[in-house]
């Protein structure tokens, strides 16, 4: 669900979910994890071709000195496995995360993970990572940016009618 008052994307509509591990789970300008492991918040990446890239950016935690435990960073390529992983402790207030020389394949995705390291409490954190194209440094996505929600939500009438769209009698045409 995305929530353009917050612009933020949410399991639901309803925040926090009562009674549920994905309570305070969303991403976007700012963001949290849902309660272990199961529940972190995942960014995707395509490559759109063979290129090496670099990641940047820096994974910072406003509630410095609260909370229990913090929390975990893993970037994991499709086709290497992990690349990179941090944790930012309670006491913490950022953590920067640069690599470079990271040859991807047409169609690998990166994907950027961030999960509470055993409890959720104060875990809001920001995350607004770069990819940039080691060979054309203009190339560059950024989550802020370039993951972002839809332009504007669908109105009820055009819900409707992309849900028509996704009927059998629209897609298999005879």
């Amino acid at each position: 669900h995305w929530d353009g008052k917050a612009r933020d994307w949410r399991p639901r509509a309803e925040y926090p979910i009562r009674n549920s591990p994905l309570s305070y789970l969303h991403i976007g300008s700012s963001s949290h994890p849902g309660l272990g492991d199961d529940h972190a918040c995942i960014l995707r990446w395509h490559a759109p071709r063979k290129m090496t890239i670099e990641i940047s950016g820096e994974l910072e935690r406003p509630a410095v000195g609260k909370g229990r435990t913090g929390v975990n960073l893993t970037i994991h390529s499709s086709r290497n496995g992990v690349i990179h992983t941090s944790g930012l402790r309670v006491d913490q207030a950022s953590v920067p995360v640069a690599i470079s020389g990271i040859e991807v394949e047409e169609g690998e995705m990166i994907h950027f993970i961030v999960d509470c390291d055993g409890d959720t409490s104060h875990d809001t954190y920001r995350w607004d990572p770069a990819i940039s194209n080691s060979d054309d440094p203009g190339e560059r996505w950024k989550h802020s940016v370039d993951f972002a929600g839809p332009k504007s939500p669908l109105n009820a009438r055009q819900a409707y009618a992309q849900a028509l769209f996704n009927t059998n009698r629209f897609l298999f045409i005879r």
